[in-house]
């Protein structure tokens, strides 16, 4: 039944992604060929961290089998089933993948679900009045490392914000190439671009020089953010030959971050010359 209930409202989302992409299977595709398999971001899982998340991912369907053998006696026992499934998914994907775990929103599900249980196990021990205030402590005192750690995220989020104000100040035109979300969403809601003016570097094929220069003259692209790996991988795929080796122009950085403008007659010139 919960397949019958999971397929009933994803065939339509099956359907419409075939129809748009060619492939129903695509969100998932990218997810495990990006994410997973580590091709948009090749951060690296250390030994020690990957083998941490070896034991949470044996822990965890240990712990499926054994909720499975006593759900009668848990009572809810979905509850554990979806956490420990939450739990077994992130460890295989990072006993598996190269992708480092640097993003704590992927977590967050974790993090709530993961209360919930404790809560519930909580309050079904014999002391859980001093159990549960030691729990509230815990949580208040865990504070004193995440504040600090809040505050230093939002000032890169800041440090990024003021990256996209260069940027939004000398926009004249053109298609932004850009993968980092806090920008695009800067140059969307303060700048005020147009959402089809903004294009990721994804997409870009950069397996041949000419057609990546056809590709950059056919989106008409002026600027690019350099400030991941993607965009990393574009300077440097460009920077290897002596015709394109001046296509991008730094003109601002910032904490690693840097705002390039395409040099949009040397692409002219460039395709001319591979012609």
């Amino acid at each position: 039944m919960s397949i019958m209930g999971w397929l009933t409202l994803m065939t339509p989302y099956f359907l419409f992604i075939r129809g748009v992409t060619g492939n129903p299977f695509y969100a998932f595709y990218w997810n495990f060929i990006g994410n997973i398999a580590g091709a948009w971001t090749p951060w690296y899982v250390s030994p020690l961290v990957r083998g941490v998340f070896i034991l949470i991912l044996i822990g965890a369907v240990t712990g499926l089998f054994l909720v499975y053998r006593y759900r009668k006696r848990l009572g809810n026992y979905i509850l554990y089933v979806v956490f420990l499934g939450f739990a077994a998914y992130h460890g295989l994907v990072y006993t598996l993948s190269g992708l480092a775990p640097l993003f704590d929103r992927f977590f967050l599900l974790d993090v709530a679900i993961g209360s919930i249980v404790l809560g519930r196990v909580v309050t079904r021990l014999p002391k859980q009045k001093v159990i549960g205030i030691g729990a509230c402590l815990l949580v208040g005192l865990s504070a004193v490392y995440v504040a600090p750690y809040y505050v230093q995220e939002q000032s890169d989020i800041i440090g990024l914000y003021s990256v996209a104000d260069v940027l939004g100040e000398s926009y004249e035109g053109g298609t932004v190439l850009c993968n980092m979300p806090m920008m695009t969403y800067r140059l969307i809601d303060y700048w005020h671009l147009s959402h089809e003016s903004i294009l990721g570097t994804l997409y870009c094929p950069l397996d041949n020089v000419t057609e990546a220069l056809l590709w950059l003259k056919g989106h008409n692209a002026t600027w690019l953010i350099v400030a991941e790996p993607k965009a990393q991988q574009m300077v440097a795929f460009f920077s290897q030959y002596p015709l394109t080796y001046d296509l991008f122009e730094s003109i601002f950085e910032f904490s690693g971050a840097a705002i390039c403008k395409v040099n949009k007659p040397l692409i002219d010139g460039a395709l001319q010359q591979l012609r």
